[in-house]
């Protein structure tokens, strides 16, 4: 059971980190296209 509760946290920790990276690249095609 301990293993199946690590394995979601760091499932939810990748996520929120690909959630990170993907506004800081949304903000940079923005400043793009507002050129």
């Amino acid at each position: 059971m301990e293993n199946i509760n690590n394995f979601a946290m760091t499932k939810i920790k990748s996520v929120i980190l690909v959630t990170e990276i993907d506004k800081e690249l949304i903000r940079e095609i923005l400043k793009v296209l507002a050129m």
